[in-house]
């Protein structure tokens, strides 16, 4: 389970890998999305704050969902 306000496919959008994964909601869900094409003209608009976001978006993927769901598999 992810904790509320979780975000979904940053690491796969932003590092242009295909999702391991599966996502499923177990109550109502409701979000917003920003397109790949335009998440990608962010990121290059400002190397800077690029980075962090980076770094951010693979720290959350590897701590909230690929090492959870992994242990889980186990």
């Amino acid at each position: 389970r992810l904790p509320i306000q979780a975000i979904i496919g940053s690491y796969n959008c932003t590092f242009g890998v295909r999702s391991r994964f599966m996502y499923y909601c177990r109550t109502h869900c409701e979000g917003y999305f920003i397109r790949k094409e335009n998440w990608l003209e962010l990121l290059d608009s400002d190397p800077e704050i690029s980075e962090t976001i980076r770094v951010n978006v693979k720290f959350n993927y590897n701590k909230l969902i690929k090492f959870r769901v992994l242990k889980q598999k186990e």
